[in-house]
């Protein structure tokens, strides 16, 4: 799906029914035209250390479950950068 159409940014889950989020991630880093997606990882994960190592794997940010609107529209202002046009 990801290398059949344009996508500015992928949010993932960990426990996703296909493969995993950080198998995703892997997949991308192997692949010229995904490497430059960004990848948001959304779960409920809290150990550290796992946050840690998807970091290392290329993920742009990390959104923890459950979350407010206002903490995914942060997320993709720091991914993509703030909206163009006044619109937020």
């Amino acid at each position: 799906m990801l290398s059949g159409q344009w996508i500015d940014i992928v949010f993932a889950d960990l426990n996703m029914p296909e493969m995993s989020g950080a198998e995703l991630v892997k997949k991308m880093a192997e692949d010229n035209l995904l490497v430059s997606i960004p990848v948001v990882i959304v779960s409920s994960e809290r150990n550290q250390e796992r946050i840690d190592e998807l970091r290392q794997l290329g993920i742009r940010a990390y959104l923890r479950k459950p979350f407010r609107p206002e903490s995914f529209r942060e997320v993709v202002q720091e991914v993509l950068g703030p909206a163009q046009g006044g619109v937020a």
